[in-house]
């Protein structure tokens, strides 16, 4: 049963990503309230609340993390938990400032930074000040992936044999030339790092194994950017199996498409959001499909627990991530992807990027150190540059 408790929340990033955490913020009404908003441009955080609906109390408006933490410190707004929107490059400062010097819980939106080291740090402090933190990493809140999870790892799916990731995300070159720090090594990275980090963190989720090696090429073929728009990875499982991954922003942007498969000896499971709607497969080992299986139980999770909510939350995962924090922070628990699943996907792309700057020779994992800085001068410089 939830608590009564009223979480105060600040969205540190006034930009696209930020809607959702308001349409959250509005799902979870009154157990979570929207206090304050952080924006060097106090004009992106007005259109905000416009181009959201936001009928809500206003916020109070800061142009920087600094002064919300000192309006916070003088009583003058009331916040607990941070969730954080701005570009990857910025994650680690801001993260840094609102566990150390806040105290804050946080939801910090993916890649958890573009530094091994770094997401090493954030998970540590958050341990030291018994902070908790979610990462948006959204794809573990689709409806049927826990089912999937659960089949696998209790063993009736049957050993797993081999899996891959397909993400074909496209993106027209007016997407990177709104932003400087779109496709940049120091703020951004490219496809690897930003599109098919959601779908490689779902797929080590579901299959529960230790990545061991991983090998990986990457190319820049038709974006004016610094970092690639095409990887194409096999990462050995600690079982010997093998993940396949493909990644790039060169498909159709009308046509994107984020899926997984997942071979195992008793059944296989196809999955993802194709063009903006959601597909699943299970078939068993001759052929016949489960799949209504899976269908049947969804709507028993909706009987179960609200079909109102569970379809809000199906539509917009940051309702799920938010009702799971809220849920760690009151319980002591951890959410589903939570600061060691951020500090892990971080690892595996950057073993995918270090692959790729030695010609693809096979990388082994866990990683000491590694950083995407690593990967400056990769690709020849542009004529512009």
């Amino acid at each position: 049963m939830k608590t009564s408790v009223t979480h105060n929340l600040a969205v540190i990033g006034c930009g696209r990503v930020a809607r959702r955490h308001l349409r959250a913020v509005r799902h979870l009404a009154p157990r979570l309230s929207l206090t304050a908003l952080v924006d060097a441009e106090p004009a992106r955080a007005s259109a905000l609340l416009t181009d959201s609906g936001w009928r809500g109390a206003a916020p109070s408006v800061y142009p920087s993390v600094d002064e919300l933490l000192a309006a916070r410190t003088r009583g003058e707004v009331n916040v607990d938990i941070a969730a954080i929107t701005t570009p990857s490059g910025s994650h680690y400062a801001l993260a840094h400032r609102c566990l150390s010097e806040g105290r804050l819980h946080l939801l910090l939106e993916k890649p958890m930074t573009l530094d091994l080291s770094e997401a090493r740090e954030l998970a540590a402090l958050a341990r030291q000040f018994d902070r908790q933190i979610a990462m948006g990493h959204i794809y573990r809140y689709f409806p049927f992936v826990d089912h999937i999870r659960r089949e696998i790892a209790s063993g009736a799916a049957g050993r797993i044999l081999n899996a891959a990731v397909l993400v074909r995300w496209g993106h027209d070159q007016a997407y990177y030339d709104a932003a400087a720090w779109r496709g940049s090594w120091a703020a951004d990275g490219g496809v690897l790092m930003n599109q098919t980090i959601h779908a490689l963190d779902l797929m080590y989720w579901l299959l529960g194994e230790p990545i061991q090696r991983a090998s990986c090429q990457i190319r820049r073929l038709s974006h004016r950017m610094e970092a690639e728009d095409l990887g194409l990875a096999l990462l050995e499982l600690d079982s010997g199996a093998l993940l396949h991954v493909e990644g790039t922003t060169n498909s159709s942007p009308k046509r994107h498409q984020a899926t997984f498969y997942i071979l195992c000896e008793n059944r296989s499971y196809t999955a993802g959001i194709s063009r903006g709607r959601p597909l699943l497969e299970v078939t068993d080992h001759a052929g016949r499909s489960l799949t209504r299986r899976y269908y049947a139980a969804f709507l028993r999770q909706l009987v179960a627990t609200g079909p109102r909510f569970t379809l809000r939350r199906a539509l917009n995962p940051h309702s799920a991530i938010y009702d799971d924090l809220l849920d760690a922070i009151e319980t002591g628990g951890h959410p589903r992807a939570d600061a060691a699943a951020g500090v892990s996907s971080v690892e595996h792309i950057l073993a995918l990027y270090r692959s790729a700057k030695s010609g693809g020779c096979p990388v082994d994992l866990p990683l000491e150190a590694a950083s995407l800085t690593e990967m400056t001068g990769f690709f020849p410089p542009l004529d512009h540059e």
